[in-house]
């Protein structure tokens, strides 16, 4: 049976229309997959989701980003990103970043490498500070007395000294 909309296209076009609508949608779909969630830059009027002071120096800083919503906590020390993410829902899915000592950018919190040098001068008296690798903390260690510390160990130490 021929449509009679239809009669007056030959087949081949049918076939280019399909192969045309099957690509849109591949390229359509291909973007719909997850995100790659970026850290904000911090600006000297943001303050410290956790002790509520001015955010001094970057370079200390770090950043909590809540999935599917539009907050961004951000944290003036390291101890305090980590004092607010012991304490808040972890049934959430958090991105954490905090910035690299050395260099300036951006690192994911999982990632980093943290040194706890006490008599080292952080915007809370921390003492902490994170690296993107090892080889940087060893460096950093030449010159300060510290010690390198686990995630763990990070999260337990600031817990019991709340």
């Amino acid at each position: 049976m021929k449509l009679k909309f239809c009669s007056n296209i030959p087949a081949p076009t049918f076939q280019w229309i399909g192969l045309l609508l099957g690509i849109s949608c591949l390229f359509f779909f291909s973007f719909c997959g997850k995100k790659e969630v970026e850290p904000v830059e911090i600006y000297p009027e943001d303050i410290c989701s956790f002790c509520r002071m001015a955010i001094s120096d970057p370079k200390f800083a770090g950043e909590i980003i809540i999935e599917n919503t539009t907050e961004i906590l951000k944290f003036d020390d390291i101890a305090c990103l980590v004092s607010y993410k012991n304490k808040i829902d972890s049934n959430k899915d958090l991105f954490t970043f905090v910035h690299d000592f050395k260099t300036g950018e951006w690192i994911k919190f999982e990632a980093a490498v943290f040194v706890l040098a006490e008599e080292f001068q952080t915007p809370m008296g921390s003492g902490l500070v994170s690296f993107k690798n090892e080889s940087d903390a060893k460096e950093f260690l030449k010159n300060e007395n510290g010690e390198i510390v686990s995630l763990d160990d990070l999260s337990k130490g600031i817990e019991a000294s709340k």
